[in-house]
């Protein structure tokens, strides 16, 4: 334990050291002016439209969250998880990663359920279909749209992520069962040869995960809920667009977007500062948008960030501690 918190102030400022030099990098070459005048003409009516689809996006991602735990058997009230969710977002805002959140969801389910098992399968799963959900905009896009389709540098790791995701999916939910079984039949033979502790993660994970093999049509509802959350975040950022002048069509921000979120998810910078800015000028030059105006587009996206982990820390101090519901009554039919 003492090793592990002498790594943290270390592994702070690689993060920090990583957001620096993309940073400086990503703004060596860019106008100022331009950002400036970008930021001058933004629409602030749109912009304001923009932010409260969050409200939305919170009742979107209780209600997602709220189908996965009544698999384990737990109905907590939605204000509950909203409220969790609004937290999360300030841990993602308050701990070097864009990650902290799901740990702070974590221990949240942990103390409504008593299970600590139930409460990491829970976020993981919730956190997969969200990603599934962006990956499934990309893809249509994709499929619906000839230009995008001649970017290969977009084209290629959708494709990839999709069938990588697809895979995931046929785990999560069991199917086609047969297969499965028996992927999981050899997988536990092969453990056997493994040392214990091995094992012991082998049973973790699938005790985990094998009560979605048997609530197909929940973890169905909680795909279209996040087919619908994840349009709505996606027309967040084409509003933010539009406020700005920026011509990017709709299909382009549903490539762009779910490129650009899971790119931010990897812990490597401090609340993805500078991934965020190298991100989306990458992408958005494809789309003949200028350096300044994706850099402005991105310094906007990371203010509303900023905004949502300070509603968040409200919230914190505010609430109170999460029900126990960890011996509630049976769950919703599959």
């Amino acid at each position: 334990m003492r090793a592990s918190n002498r790594r943290r102030p270390w592994l702070f400022l690689l993060k920090l050291s990583v957001s620096v030099v993309l940073v400086v990098w990503i703004i060596q070459d860019v106008d100022f002016t331009e950002v400036g005048d970008v930021l001058l003409q933004t629409n602030l009516t749109l912009l304001f439209l923009a932010f409260c689809l969050f409200f939305l996006g919170y009742v979107l991602t209780a209600i997602r969250w709220r189908l996965l735990m009544s698999i384990h058997a737990v109905k907590p009230p939605l204000i509950v998880l909203v409220q969790s969710f609004m937290v999360g977002i300030f841990f993602n805002n308050l701990l070097p990663s864009t990650i902290g959140g799901d740990l702070s969801r974590m221990y949240d389910v942990w103390r409504i359920a008593k299970d600590k098992t139930s409460a990491v399968s829970i976020v993981l799963v919730d956190r997969f279909l969200g990603i599934l959900a962006l990956i499934l905009w990309a893809s249509l896009a994709l499929a619906l749209s000839s230009r995008i389709r001649s970017v290969d540098e977009i084209t290629i790791p959708v494709v990839l992520v999709l069938c990588a995701a697809l895979l995931l999916a046929a785990f999560v939910s069991g199917r086609p069962r047969r297969l499965i079984t028996i992927i999981l039949h050899r997988l536990k033979l092969l453990v056997g040869y493994g040392p214990a502790f091995l094992r012991r993660l082998y049973g973790k994970v699938v005790g985990a995960f094998g009560p979605y093999f048997a609530h197909n049509q929940v973890l169905f509802k909680a795909l279209l809920v996040s087919l619908l959350l994840q349009l709505n975040v996606i027309f967040h950022f084409w509003l933010i667009g539009q406020a700005m002048g920026i011509g990017l069509s709709f299909f382009a921000m549903c490539v762009i977007i779910p490129c650009a979120l899971m790119i931010m998810m990897l812990p490597i910078s401090v609340n993805a500062i500078g991934v965020r800015e190298v991100t989306f000028v990458y992408f958005m030059s494809f789309f003949a948008v200028s350096d300044a105006k994706a850099l402005a587009f991105a310094w906007i996206a990371l203010t509303f960030v900023l905004f949502q982990g300070l509603l968040g820390g409200i919230v914190f101090a505010l609430r109170r501690d999460p029900p126990d519901l960890s011996r509630p009554a049976a769950p919703s039919g599959s």
